[in-house]
């Protein structure tokens, strides 16, 4: 299963914001079922074939469910919820390399502020996500982004200090020698 981590960095780039708690909740049970945890939380999961595919991950009528919520920050993690079962399925079929590569490209968003910036459109120093609605796009405060990007980073690092490996090995040891990319 991807980790924690990883759930995160995929909402932050699609929501701009990183849902943390729900991805701990959601896998939670783990501690006492191990890998199969999905047996609880993980609706969405088990009804891939039935109601959605790697090719339609989200059929036209749960976009109009999704639509008619009256809270967009509910339907971002609403969306988030469904992109966690959907992450974990897909991660199933990958093989172990393309595992490797998929955290490596994951871990280099994530610590790269200008990426997360001009590429997602999600800026972590200065909290605000470009959103955008019928053709129009507008920078939106998020005060508390910030914190809730160092505290992924943080939750990242743990993970990645507990798992005696980081995704980007000796690349990540250069940043940190020249600093990060600042916006």
């Amino acid at each position: 299963m991807p980790s924690g981590w990883m759930h995160g960095t995929v909402d932050l780039i699609a929501w701009g914001w990183p849902y943390l708690d729900l991805h701990v909740w959601k896998d939670e049970p783990s501690r006492w079922l191990g890998r199969r945890h999905r047996v609880e939380r993980h609706d969405w999961y088990w009804n891939y074939g039935k109601l959605w595919t790697a090719r339609q991950p989200l059929p036209d009528w749960m976009q109009d469910n999704i639509r008619g919520m009256d809270d967009p920050w509910f339907a971002d993690e609403f969306m988030a919820g469904l992109t966690h079962d959907e992450w974990d399925r897909l991660w199933n079929g990958f093989a172990p390399v393309k595992r490797r590569q998929a955290e490596a490209f994951f871990a280099s968003v994530l610590l790269s502020p200008r990426a997360l910036r001009e590429w997602a459109g999600v800026d972590v120093v200065n909290g605000r996500i470009l959103r955008e609605l019928q053709g129009r796009k507008w920078w939106e405060d998020c005060p508390d982004l910030p914190a809730a990007y160092a505290r992924l980073v943080r939750y990242a690092e743990i993970t990645w200090r507990m798992q005696g490996r980081h995704p980007l090995g000796s690349t990540l040891r250069a940043i940190r020698r020249r600093g990060p990319s600042r916006p």
